[in-house]
């Protein structure tokens, strides 16, 4: 126990507010000792609302993730980031006169994509900058130089960046809760830790979580990241329209739809009657169920619209080989996959999280695939952390490699230039 390290996931959501604690045992083995969600309290529209409800939330999931332990022992925590805030773009930076200095070494490649930072910038700050490919000599398709004999070096990394007031308050909140980050995740770059096979990664795929307020997209493409969006819409906007259409309460509504909902209703029996609770002293009713079903498919079929309007805007003209893969709490309604398959017209699939030791069969589910992958992402990226304090020193990212010693450089590098 004295080798081990415990990492905590926290994942502040629309609907949801989720901490999962694991223990990384010898520094491989990976087990969820400890999982703790509830209503989600002060959090909507992609922002903290009311920062004292939030924490409320935040402590009463992180008491229930800590309870078999007996104390806060995850020293390293990570937490999901959702918002229409999240802009990205990749950056090119290179580095020249390196064929005097022997092989590539790792300090010269953490040099060359920390080049890759933006620099302050008003409003936003960096939430990951990762290496996409490299260039050596002019050849690209490098995955990694380190070793190499080169006098040039060349990366294309993939830069997200969040409005800069988002990420304050979520700091704000989880440091008084007395889990301050090592670092924030964008949302559907953890959940593919959770949810994408090797070969969807390497093959190029788009992953999307359809979650309650928004939904979060990545292109990867070669392994990487390479576009990174999120849509201010999600599985709450369908409980609204519903609410609208029946005139219910949103509790009522979003009861309705877990119990009712259906992706397809064109393929439902035209018979076939929902059940409403009552209401106000109300009576249950009935109606009929593709009359349930209609507005959700049809914010559904938006939600999907823009998805596959944005990956043109990206530059995708065509589905990538490894085909859309979706997860998140929307990606449960029955029928969603034929809804996507309809729609998209390529290969797909929904997503569910890959299993780690420990965690209840009932949590393995799409709905906590960011919390699972930020978990798995924090575990693989040890010693990686980044401050969130405000000033210039929130761009830098402070790496520890755990490769064996890093090669001793007297000299800096003849030139980094950031393009």
């Amino acid at each position: 126990m004295a080798s081990d390290s415990f990492y905590a996931a926290v994942d502040i959501g629309t609907t949801k507010t989720c901490v999962i604690v694991a223990r990384l045992a010898d520094g491989d083995t990976l087990k969820v000792t400890g999982v703790g969600y509830t209503a989600t309290a002060g959090y909507g529209n992609g922002k903290v609302e009311n920062a004292h409800r939030l924490q409320a939330a935040l402590k009463s999931a992180a008491e229930d993730a800590y309870r078999y332990l007996g104390h806060d022992v995850a020293t390293n925590v990570y937490a999901t980031v959702s918002s229409d805030g999240i802009k990205c773009f990749n950056s090119e930076a290179e580095i020249t006169g390196l064929r005097s200095k022997g092989p590539v070494g790792h300090g010269e490649v953490a040099k060359l994509v920390d080049s890759c930072h933006p620099g302050p910038a008003n409003g936003h700050m960096v939430l990951h900058v990762i290496p996409i490919e490299y260039e050596v000599d002019g050849l690209g398709g490098v995955r990694n130089p380190v070793g190499l004999q080169a006098e040039q070096v060349r990366v294309n990394s993939h830069v997200v960046v969040c409005d800069t007031q988002h990420v304050r308050d979520l700091v704000s909140v989880m440091t008084a809760c007395k889990l301050p980050p090592r670092s924030l995740v964008a949302q559907s770059i953890g959940a593919g830790d959770a949810v994408l096979t090797e070969g969807e990664r390497e093959l190029g795929c788009v992953l999307i979580d359809v979650g309650g307020g928004t939904t979060d997209m990545t292109i990867f493409r070669a392994g990487n990241p390479w576009f990174s969006s999120v849509l201010p819409l999600g599985g709450m906007h369908m409980t609204s329209d519903l609410a609208a259409c029946l005139d219910l309460p949103l509790d009522v509504a979003e009861e309705v739809k877990l119990d009712w909902g259906y992706a397809m209703p064109q393929s439902l029996d035209a018979n076939e009657q929902a059940t409403i609770p009552s209401k106000d002293g109300e009576s249950e009713w009935s109606i009929s169920r593709k009359a349930v079903c209609q507005p959700l498919h049809d914010r559904l079929e938006e939600i999907l619209k823009l998805v596959l309007l944005r990956m043109q805007q990206a530059g995708l003209r065509n589905l990538p080989p490894g085909g859309l893969v979706a997860t998140g709490g929307c990606a449960e309604m029955p029928g969603f996959e034929e809804k996507l398959r309809a729609m998209v017209g390529g290969p797909t699939r929904v997503a569910w999280p890959a299993e780690v030791a420990g965690l209840p069969s009932y949590l393995a589910r799409p709905a906590f695939a960011a919390p699972l992958g930020t978990l798995l992402w924090g575990a693989k990226h040890q010693g990686r952390s980044r401050i969130y304090n405000g000033n210039e020193s929130s761009w830098l990212e402070k790496l520890t490699f755990r490769r064996g010693r890093r090669e001793s450089r007297e000299k800096e590098l003849a030139l980094v230039t950031r393009r």
